[in-house]
Protein backbone atom coordinates (compact mmCIF):
# COMPACT_ATOMS: atom_id res chain seq x y z
CA UNK A 1 0.00 0.00 0.00
CA UNK A 2 1.20 3.00 -0.91
CA UNK A 3 -0.19 7.27 -1.81
CA UNK A 4 -0.08 9.14 -4.91
CA UNK A 5 2.95 11.13 -4.56
CA UNK A 6 0.50 13.93 -6.06
CA UNK A 7 -3.20 13.68 -4.89
CA UNK A 8 -2.16 10.93 -1.96
CA UNK A 9 -4.72 8.52 -3.05
CA UNK A 10 -4.31 5.28 -1.71
CA UNK A 11 -2.14 2.72 -4.53
CA UNK A 12 -1.39 -0.97 -4.03
CA UNK A 13 1.56 -2.62 -5.31
CA UNK A 14 2.11 -6.32 -5.56
CA UNK A 15 4.09 -7.93 -2.55
CA UNK A 16 6.71 -8.12 -5.23
CA UNK A 17 6.66 -4.12 -5.51
CA UNK A 18 4.82 -4.42 -9.32
CA UNK A 19 1.82 -1.76 -9.47
CA UNK A 20 -1.71 -2.99 -9.72
CA UNK A 21 -4.79 -0.99 -10.89
CA UNK A 22 -3.74 2.38 -11.96
CA UNK A 23 -0.38 3.01 -10.24
CA UNK A 24 2.19 4.00 -12.30
CA UNK A 25 5.74 4.54 -12.05
CA UNK A 26 6.65 8.50 -11.70
CA UNK A 27 9.65 9.91 -12.83
CA UNK A 28 10.38 12.92 -10.14
CA UNK A 29 12.38 14.68 -13.30
CA UNK A 30 10.69 13.73 -16.20
CA UNK A 31 12.91 11.81 -18.52
CA UNK A 32 11.92 14.49 -21.37
CA UNK A 33 14.15 16.64 -19.32
CA UNK A 34 16.41 14.05 -18.50
CA UNK A 35 15.00 12.10 -15.61
CA UNK A 36 16.62 8.63 -14.33
CA UNK A 37 15.28 5.33 -13.97
CA UNK A 38 17.07 5.42 -10.44
CA UNK A 39 15.44 4.27 -7.19
CA UNK A 40 16.15 8.10 -5.92
CA UNK A 41 14.18 9.39 -9.47
CA UNK A 42 11.07 6.90 -9.05
CA UNK A 43 7.98 7.62 -7.17
CA UNK A 44 4.50 5.83 -7.71
CA UNK A 45 1.19 8.01 -8.51
CA UNK A 46 -1.66 7.36 -9.94
CA UNK A 47 -2.10 7.34 -13.80
CA UNK A 48 -4.77 10.50 -13.72
CA UNK A 49 -1.66 12.31 -11.33
CA UNK A 50 0.99 11.06 -13.63
CA UNK A 51 -0.70 11.98 -17.33
CA UNK A 52 -1.73 15.52 -16.12
CA UNK A 53 2.02 16.21 -15.12
CA UNK A 54 3.52 15.06 -18.05
CA UNK A 55 0.94 16.79 -20.44
CA UNK A 56 2.11 20.09 -18.61
CA UNK A 57 5.52 19.93 -17.62
CA UNK A 58 7.27 18.22 -20.76
CA UNK A 59 6.79 21.14 -23.16
CA UNK A 60 8.33 23.17 -20.93
CA UNK A 61 12.35 24.12 -21.04
CA UNK A 62 14.55 22.10 -18.30
CA UNK A 63 15.03 26.07 -16.77
CA UNK A 64 11.83 27.07 -16.64
CA UNK A 65 10.98 27.92 -12.86
CA UNK A 66 7.67 26.13 -13.01
CA UNK A 67 9.13 22.35 -13.66
CA UNK A 68 11.94 23.62 -11.09
CA UNK A 69 9.54 24.20 -8.83
CA UNK A 70 7.32 21.22 -9.52
CA UNK A 71 10.77 18.95 -8.93
CA UNK A 72 11.78 20.37 -5.71
CA UNK A 73 8.25 20.17 -4.27
CA UNK A 74 8.30 16.07 -5.46
CA UNK A 75 11.64 15.50 -3.77
CA UNK A 76 10.51 17.24 -0.25
CA UNK A 77 7.68 15.16 -0.93
CA UNK A 78 8.95 11.62 -1.29
CA UNK A 79 11.91 12.38 1.29
CA UNK A 80 9.24 13.18 3.75
CA UNK A 81 6.96 10.02 3.18
CA UNK A 82 10.04 7.86 2.58
CA UNK A 83 9.47 4.68 5.24
CA UNK A 84 12.12 1.84 5.12
CA UNK A 85 11.54 -1.48 3.16
CA UNK A 86 10.05 -4.00 5.35
CA UNK A 87 12.86 -6.53 5.67
CA UNK A 88 11.76 -8.90 3.74
CA UNK A 89 12.19 -6.65 0.68
CA UNK A 90 15.27 -4.99 1.73
CA UNK A 91 17.66 -6.56 -0.28
CA UNK A 92 16.00 -5.23 -3.62
CA UNK A 93 17.14 -1.37 -2.16
CA UNK A 94 20.78 -2.73 -1.46
CA UNK A 95 23.15 -0.96 -4.10
CA UNK A 96 25.69 -3.63 -3.89
CA UNK A 97 23.49 -6.86 -4.67
CA UNK A 98 23.83 -8.50 -7.90
CA UNK A 99 20.43 -9.52 -9.52
CA UNK A 100 21.78 -11.67 -11.83
CA UNK A 101 24.57 -13.78 -10.22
Amino acid sequence: MGKCIHCRRKITLGKDGATEGSATLEHIVPRTHGGTNDLDNLSIACSRCNHQKGRKLDVLHASDARLQDVITRLKQRKEDRYRSPVPQLAYLFDSTASFYD
